[in-house]
């Protein structure tokens, strides 16, 4: 969780931090993160929303100057994005589906693959999540304090590649069940919201009826 203020003062660049909930729910990941001392920011996203840091990299990326353009590739609706560094093995080679509309472009350690459809994309995304795919990036990765991964290892992969038409119903099927997940996700977390506040509620309602019950006027002591 130190590691993204450690660079964050080695450089002038941005720096985004991804909190992982391994401990705490994720808390200490995301307090060390953004209590960043004055002159080293850091730009933290939720805790697990890797999704939403790759989105901010590309658009701080995504800028009009026509030198930082020439440099960096200009991203299109249904290109898959590839994070090429991270911090632990887990968090390498994880992609999404740029589905904006902005002109943004991509450089760095943004790993940029073109399919040839929306639909293809959009399955693609799911395949290159998959557990399968996931233990090949783990071994193709290098490093230990950052963790990176090439364009040239990810050609590599091994993926089951059904007919398009299966591909739009294996999406589609996956999209649907994810956001009822989601929903579940966000309810179940609301429910433990409300469970936080019950130890306490019992604890003073106890704390009350004892004292209703045995509460005495304390004597002062004489000797």
């Amino acid at each position: 969780a130190h590691l993204p203020g450690v660079i964050a003062s080695l450089t002038t660049k941005p720096v985004i931090a991804v909190p992982v909930d391994a401990k705490l729910n994720g808390l200490d990941a995301l307090l060390s993160s953004v209590q960043m001392p004055p002159g080293i920011p850091v730009a933290t996203v939720g805790i697990d929303r890797g999704e939403n840091a790759a989105i901010l990299a590309l658009e701080i990326l995504g800028l009009k100057d026509e030198n930082i353009a020439k440099k960096s590739i200009q991203i299109q609706k249904f290109d898959i994005l590839f994070t090429g560094s991270g911090e632990t093995k887990e968090d390498i080679g994880k992609c999404i589906t740029f589905l904006g509309f902005k002109e943004t472009y991509a450089g760095g350690d943004i790993i940029i693959f073109r399919p040839k459809s929306e639909s293809e994309s959009l399955f693609l995304t799911y395949a290159l999540n998959s557990l399968n795919s996931q233990k090949q990036k783990i071994a193709m990765s290098k490093g230990e304090i950052i963790v990176h991964i090439y364009s040239s290892k990810l050609k590599n992969l091994y993926i089951a590649y059904p007919p398009l038409e299966e591909q739009k119903q294996i999406a589609k099927y996956l999209d649907k069940q994810t956001k009822k997940i989601d929903v579940a996700i966000e309810l179940q977390q609301k429910q433990i919201e409300k469970l936080k506040d019950k130890p306490q509620l019992i604890v003073g309602s106890i704390g009350r009826i004892l004292e209703l019950t045995y509460m005495k006027k304390l004597k002062p002591h004489t000797e």
